[in-house]
This record gives C-alpha cells, sequence and structure tokens, in this order.
C-alpha cells in the first residue's frame, strides 16, 4: 500500500496483481509514501483518499500465487503440487490468497491494465514487469479451473465486468 499526500490518492496492494511493478512507476511522485511494507487494509484516516487497484483474472492470479509461492516459500504455509495447493486454499484462506473483493471497498477504483492504474495514480510507465517466477506453469486442468472460479467466484464476477465496462469504453 501506498500514498500519495499531494493528490489524495492511495494504492491497494493486492497479492499478485501486479502492486511492485505500480509501485516502481509511483515513487517518484511528490509526496508518496509507502504506508506499510506489507499489505495492508485502508486505514481510517486515509479513508477519505481516493483508493486505486488492480484487479487480476482469478485463475492467472491463482496460477502465479502458487508459482510464486513455489520459489519464495514464504507466501504461503501451503506447500506440495498444484492440485494439493488449491485444496489447502479451499480450506483456509491466508493473506496472500484472500479473494481480491476482500480488500477492496465500493469506492475502491478497479483496473484490470496496470498501466491505466499508474496513470490514474499520477505516474508514468517507465518500466516493464518486475518481480516474476521462475518456476514453470503448471497444467491447469478444466477441473483445476472451475474449483479456482467458484472458490473466487466474487473476483470472477468483478474481473469480468471490469473486462466488459473496458471492452464497452473502447468499442465507443
Amino acid at each position: 500500500m501506498f500514498l500519495i499526500h499531494s493528490t489524495g490518492k492511495g494504492f491497494i496492494h493486492i497479492p499478485r496483481t501486479a502492486g511492485s511493478f505500480i509501485e516502481s512507476q509511483c515513487q517518484s511522485l511528490d509526496s508518496y509514501e509507502k504506508y506499510h511494507t506489507h499489505h495492508a487494509d485502508i486505514p481510517n484516516e486515509f479513508s477519505h483518499y481516493e483508493w486505486h487497484t488492480v484487479v487480476r483474472d482469478p485463475v492467472e492470479r491463482f496460477v502465479s500465487l502458487y508459482r510464486f509461492n513455489q520459489m519464495t516459500q514464504k507466501m504461503s504455509t501451503h506447500n506440495g503440487d498444484f492440485a494439493s495447493f488449491i485444496d489447502h486454499v479451499w480450506n483456509k484462506f491466508e493473506y496472500h490468497t484472500r479473494p481480491q473483493v476482500s480488500f477492496i471497498n465500493k469506492q475502491t477504483h478497479c483496473y484490470i491494465d496496470p498501466v491505466d492504474c499508474v496513470h490514474a495514480l499520477g505516474g508514468k510507465v517507465t518500466g516493464g514487469p518486475i518481480n516474476r517466477s521462475k518456476i514453470p506453469t503448471p497444467f491447469v486442468s478444466k477441473e483445476h479451473k472451475t474449483s479456482i472460479e467458484w472458490l473466487y467466484s466474487q473476483d470472477l464476477e468483478l474481473f469480468l465486468s471490469l473486462k466488459n465496462r473496458s471492452l464497452n469504453q473502447k468499442n465507443g
């Protein structure tokens, strides 16, 4: 999470949704402040700020969570192969595996394109993606996909509505 005090804007960093990239593109803004070293809910004293975040396709995000966890073993206590990871998350959400909708409120501006979020915060895109996993992408079966979409059904609904809104804006 970071704040840009001069414009009264803040960014909610939902894990595995390009938050590190967005922050890297906004760090040079006037009155930028990293609020927490870890992700956090919106603090009451900044509830009047204009909040922004990125929402990612839930299946893509879940695969990213799995890959990053395999690389670092620090993001989640859920370990094992991909199917086991799904089972563990089904049994218990941890901070990083929480649904995206649990990080935001109705006043939060949500984007599906990180570049749009950077621009809304007043930043400029000067670099490319960072923090990519080197772990191979697991095979995602139809059953895996269905299970993840069910688990994150509210995230999927939000993502699809944002995607449709974006398509409608581009088409006129």
